[in-house]
């Protein structure tokens, strides 16, 4: 995918330096928009710009974990478990994605399982 600024180098422009693809640029305005959403506690939004996200760049572990709690918050256990633990299996350090998971699994009374979680 050839970026104007790649266009512009190959006609000789002096924007060598900026080679950015246009998705990176996209990605990082649709990551904060997403951020905004989940400090807002607007779910439903934020579980959609998550989900985009994680199409774009699907091994990024925090996409999922904030995938993951507008699920939860919403109540929607099986995607907010799919997520949380895809996130997990990306980053076993992904700390925040432990406590949701718990949070999950007790709310849905596996709490010896959420035990084992937290």
């Amino acid at each position: 995918m050839e970026t104007i600024f790649q266009a512009e180098t190959r006609k000789g422009s002096r924007w060598t330096a900026l080679l950015v693809p246009f998705r990176w640029i996209f990605a990082l305005g649709l990551e904060s928009s997403a951020h905004r959403m989940v400090e807002a506690h607007e779910w439903r939004g934020a579980s959609e710009a998550y989900r985009r996200l994680i199409e774009g760049s699907p091994r990024q572990a925090s996409f999922h974990t904030e995938a993951g709690l507008a699920y939860l918050m919403m109540n929607q256990w099986e995607p907010a478990e799919d997520r949380l633990r895809e996130a997990l299996r990306l980053a076993p350090t992904e700390l925040r994605a432990y406590d949701f998971l718990g949070m999950l699994l007790a709310n849905q009374g596996r709490i010896e399982e959420a035990e084992r979680t937290f």
